[in-house]
């Protein structure tokens, strides 16, 4: 059993750490910056230390420091801490020492530590993601521009930024303010394509490390990127005790307000990982045009309620079908039976 309890309130700049004993009393606590040296020196002296930080921005600096220095860390819920702690009066020292508190007395309301790897393989795929926006963006601001061209036509109707039409925007004749817009956009664009080239080898290389993630790619909708990212993103489906907290997790839980022997449902709520509630969205339509079962199933709950809640509902069925193959280490079947199932 841990001797010392050590709060670390973890901010950009610095940290404000509060060692405690078994009794609760302060034993020491200040302001440092966020290096090992300065954490080694605060701790000199001290053993058998558990510790505990907020999951905030960057928290796995803070956590990769206090994992070598401590005999254990935990990470907090910040969302759980604030309503088990709330309190008016709120300073850095303030949270350090109800986090030791907390950890203490263990009722300390904990969050998922990803693995190692996995954190390095979603700065990967989260990185990949980004570009694909800022892409998305340009594009989107080439086609603003052409739109003051409308007697210009295109040589490929398919799509705008293939090829064929690159060219075409290359050799475009439109106003000089405009050209040299387009220009700059060209250039950018073919820039961030070229990294997000980079980056396919480098989800290639994390799809082809670890075989359990082709059983995901086998669900229709989900290729390489897709079931790379949700592998790495659930990090371990054994810790989901089941299918309605693995849910929980992706974000596709619909709000949900009874009392007074009242029951008012709505839109799915802002929690969860928006990484797998993204992907779950983003598979929905190749899914129902790959496999008849899901798409008689978003048939079906389009006539009952409409097409958003249909899209949020067969993603849940995605997610509910992606969650037992990753239990059982198979892959997909394609069965009428399917709708049985998982209903």
């Amino acid at each position: 059993m841990p001797k010392h309890y050590l709060g670390v309130d973890y901010h950009k700049a610095y940290s404000v750490l509060c060692l405690k004993d078994e009794l609760g009393q302060t034993l020491k606590q200040r302001k440092i910056n966020n290096t090992r040296g300065a954490v080694e020196n605060f701790l000199k002296g001290y053993s058998n230390i558990a510790a505990v930080i907020e999951a905030a921005r960057n928290w796995q600096v803070m956590y990769d420091i206090l994992e070598e220095k401590t005999n254990s860390v935990k990470l907090a819920n910040p969302l759980m801490v604030k309503m088990i702690a709330s309190a008016k009066i709120k300073t850095d020292t303030i949270d350090a020492k109800v986090l030791a508190d907390l950890l203490r007395t263990n009722f300390l309301p904990t969050a998922h530590v990803p693995t190692l790897q996995a954190r390095e393989a979603r700065q990967i795929l989260r990185q990949r993601m980004h570009f694909v926006r800022i892409s998305t963006m340009i594009k989107n601001r080439i086609s603003h521009l052409l739109d003051k061209y409308p007697e210009s036509p295109r040589p490929c109707k398919t799509t705008l930024f293939g090829k064929k039409n690159f060219r075409w925007l290359e050799q475009l004749k439109i106003k000089e303010n405009d050209r040299l817009v387009l220009d700059q956009d060209l250039a950018l664009l073919k820039a961030v394509q070229e990294r997000i080239a980079q980056s396919d080898k480098l989800v290639q290389n994390l799809f082809q490390s670890n075989s359990e993630i082709k059983y995901l790619q086998s669900l229709p909708g989900l290729g390489i990127f897709l079931s790379t990212l949700i592998f790495y993103e659930t990090d371990g489906v054994g810790r989901f005790i089941s299918v309605k907290h693995f849910h929980s997790y992706c974000g596709l839980i619909p709000f949900l307000h009874s009392s007074g022997g009242k029951t008012r449902t709505g839109p799915i709520t802002n929690g969860g990982n928006k990484w797998l509630r993204y992907a779950f969205i983003e598979a929905v339509w190749p899914a129902i045009r790959q496999d008849p079962s899901l798409r008689n199933y978003y048939q079906k709950m389009k006539s009952k309620k409409g097409p958003n809640p249909a899209k949020v509902a067969t993603a849940r069925r995605l997610a509910t079908i992606a969650y037992q193959l990753m239990r059982e280490k198979r892959y997909y079947r394609r069965t009428p039976s399917v709708a049985l199932i998982f209903p």
